[in-house]
Order: structure tokens, then C-alpha cells, then sequence
């Protein structure tokens, strides 16, 4: 009988040292800069931030960026979840990637492998090429589904299904959440894209989990939409569950059950989806008072925050004045807000 695959990743910035300052070494100061004092003040006040905002688009390249989690279901199953809690680790994306096989070798027999067709959401040029690159690199064989899918061509559905091409065409493009709008399917929630690295950092990847499965669920009611075998089956978020263990290291062990424990635990009480909103500002008086980022910083020494990590929180650059990247002054009680809250859910999940 045919299959399908049903499969989602989430990506993070590349933790190899090595690569980071590669990366680091190409940041150079604007073709417009000349002056000496100029190049060292932008060397000084700008560049540490656009050496993190160079790195932190390394999370979309499959030659520097790396998985840190997986949601996949076959045909109508809950998806199943492999995801990196220690994604510091240089062992942990290769573990991962080896859960990934494992998973698919038990969950899917020899004689079914080319009956089966792996369905996402811009899968094509994404989530297969991020995969099978990431494998060559940490040298893990892929599981010979997604080596066909990953070589098919767009019309070759019964290889793969890519929601995005089947509906835009080959070399456009159309989001998830507005595919999903006009379909009258629910869309993402609080959660995008570009929450995944916060998050991470934040020690709430338990939340990417979800965030990752359920664009599995969303990407399975499109298909079954666009194929005119839609089913009635809420996209509703859920707490964090049916966790396929991935390799971890044995020291490790104690501590992830730690994790999905106090992630479930928080979506009990909260009794909800396992989603903790990012925090959001106010909406910010609109005046022309202006603040630097690095008065900023001086007004939050001995701590300090990059243009990315405002970004992050809700803030980005309003404006510029030669090197210095300018922001509302009426958003600071906003940004200062923001930024306890993130120090408040680190703690919490330290406590937990």
C-alpha cells in the first residue's frame, strides 16, 4: 500500500568553533568606511553584533547550520519527536541523525521503501537537502526514503510531495501559515521560524518540539486538502509527547528526562499547548527620540544585548546614524520588560 512521510526539521546556527570563526573572519566593516578611527569604532561598537547576525544565518545552510529537531508521523500516526536537547555537544547532531535512521528502519519494512512518498512543506530545497547534507557531513548514511525523495523531481510525487511547489509552482513560494489560512486550516501560533534559535538558547526546545510537530500535523492537512482526502483532525498543539529517545550520551540521559519532565509538567499546569509566548512590546509611542544600542548597553552594563537579540525580543533597528543602529527611546521600558522575562524563563527552566 502507499505511504507517506510526513516530516518537519528545525535548524540552529552551526556549534562548531572551527566554523564560527571562519564565518567571523569574512565580517568586514561597510564598503563605506574609510577612515581609520571610523573602521575601529565600527570594529569596536558594530561588529561583534553583525558577526552574530552572520552566524545566526548559517541556521539555513546545511554547510554550516545544524538539525536540532525532527517531527515526523506515516500516514495518519502521531508524529513522533527526536530532538537534540545537549545541541552544544559536537556528538549531539550525529546522534540525532542516527536516531532519525533508526527510527525510520524500524518503523518502515525493506520492501516498502519505494512506496513511499515524503510530503513537507518546501521540502525539496530545504528540510531533504538540509538532511542529506547534514548527513555527509557527520557521515551517517540516510534512510534510503529520503535519499529518493531528496533526488526526485518536483512532479515525481510518489517520491515526494512538496506542498509548497504543488500549490506556488517550481521557484515560488508561498508560507505555511497563509497556505494554510486560505485553506481554512489553523495556522502557526505564537511560535515562527525565527523563535527556534531563541528558544534554543533559552533552554526551551521542548517548545520547538512541539512548534516542529505540529507543523507535521498542519503539512498532513494540507496534503490531504490539496489530494481532496482531507479528514476532520484538529492542529491543535499538544504537550510535549510520543518522544523517540535519540542517542544521547549516558551522562546526559539523567538530565533529558529532566527536560521533557518539566516541559510536560509546565503544560499541565498551564493546561494548554506547551507554547510559552515569546514576550511581545507594547505598541511603542511614535516619536522621533531615538536611543543607540550602545547607550543602550551602557544603560543595562554589566549586561549587554546584540542588534540580533533586540531583534529577537521584538525590537529591531528603527533607524541608523552612520554606524550606530538606533532604536525608540519609548520602547525602553518595553525592552527592559522583555529582556526580564527572558532572564525569568531561564531561570525557571534552570529551577526545573
Amino acid at each position: 500500500m502507499f505511504k507517506h512521510l510526513f516530516i518537519d526539521i528545525e535548524t540552529i546556527p552551526g556549534q562548531r568553533a572551527d566554523l564560527r570563526d571562519l564565518i567571523a573572519s569574512t565580517v568586514t566593516h561597510p564598503g563605506n568606511i574609510s577612515k581609520a578611527e571610523t573602521i575601529a569604532k565600527w570594529n569596536e561598537e558594530q561588529r561583534p553584533a553583525a558577526v552574530e547576525e552572520a552566524i545566526s544565518r548559517t541556521s539555513l545552510d546545511g554547510a554550516f547550520g545544524q538539525v536540532c529537531v525532527i517531527s515526523a508521523a506515516i500516514d495518519d500516526a502521531e508524529p513522533v519527536i527526536l530532538m537534540e536537547s545537549f545541541w552544544d555537544d559536537p556528538a549531539a547532531e550525529k546522534l540525532l541523525l542516527e536516531s532519525l535512521r533508526d527510527w525510520m528502519d524500524g518503523a518502515i519494512e525493506p520492501n516498502e521503501v519505494m512506496g513511499i512518498s515524503v510530503v513537507g512543506h518546501n521540502v525539496s530545497a530545504f528540510d531533504l537537502r538540509f538532511l542529506i547534507q547534514r548527513s555527509i557531513i557527520n557521515g551517517v548514511r540516510p534512510h534510503p526514503v529520503l535519499a529518493r525523495a531528496a533526488q526526485a523531481k518536483p512532479w515525481e510525487t510518489e517520491k515526494v510531495f512538496d506542498t509548497m511547489v504543488q500549490w506556488a509552482g517550481v521557484g515560488n513560494r508561498i508560507s505555511m501559515d497563509k497556505l494554510c489560512k486560505v485553506l481554512g486550516i489553523p495556522g502557526k501560533g505564537t511560535i515562527t521560524g525565527a523563535d527556534v534559535w531563541p528558544l534554543v538558547q533559552a533552554g526551551r526546545i521542548a517548545e520547538v518540539a512541539t512548534y516542529c510537530a505540529d507543523d507535521v500535523r498542519r503539512t498532513r492537512a494540507i496534503f490531504q486538502r490539496m489530494t481532496y482526502s482531507a479528514k476532520t483532525a484538529a492542529i491543535t498543539s499538544e504537550p510535549v509527547s510520543n518522544v523517540i529517545p535519540a542517542k544521547v550520551k549516558p551522562e546526559y540521559q539523567a538530565e533529558l528526562d529532566a527536560q521533557v519532565q518539566a516541559a510536560e509538567d509546565r503544560a499541565a499546569r498551564e493546561n494548554r499547548a506547551n507554547v510559552v509566548p515569546m514576550p511581545t512590546k507594547a505598541p511603542a509611542v511614535d516619536t522621533s527620540a531615538r536611543i543607540k544600542l550602545g547607550e543602550l548597553n551602557a544603560l543595562i552594563a554589566p549586561l549587554s544585548i546584540t542588534a540580533d537579540g533586540l531583534e529577537s525580543l521584538g525590537f529591531p533597528v528603527v533607524a541608523t546614524d552612520k554606524t550606530s543602529k538606533l532604536y525608540q527611546l519609548a520602547d525602553v521600558p518595553a525592552i527592559l520588560a522583555a529582556m526580564v522575562a527572558h532572564i525569568e524563563a531561564v531561570q525557571a527552566k534552570a529551577a526545573a
